[in-house]
């Protein structure tokens, strides 16, 4: 399984990573198309944690963070099986 890194981004105190990963469900569209259902998760480490490290130490460490909020989404998860449409 794969995921792609959304985006990243720091505030004052924490840097954030989000991926998007194909969790391999699928919804029906109208027209009988079927798509694939992203999930994004986001990471996020203190950047004390990660002060002095290189570019790739700091994202090998917001991606392990990432990971493991994933990691504990999918231990508790239970699908719930709403569907329809809703107006935003």
């Amino acid at each position: 399984m794969t995921g792609e890194i959304v985006t990243a981004w720091e505030d004052a105190t924490t840097a954030y990573l989000v991926l998007r990963v194909d969790e391999g469900e699928r919804l029906t569209d109208e027209d009988g198309t079927e798509q694939p259902v992203y999930v994004e998760y986001i990471g996020s480490v203190p950047l004390a944690e990660v002060t002095g490290k290189t570019t790739a130490q700091k994202r090998s460490a917001l991606i392990a963070a990432t990971k493991e909020v994933r990691r504990q989404a999918l231990a508790v998860r239970q699908p719930l099986a709403y569907s329809g449409t809703v107006n935003l």
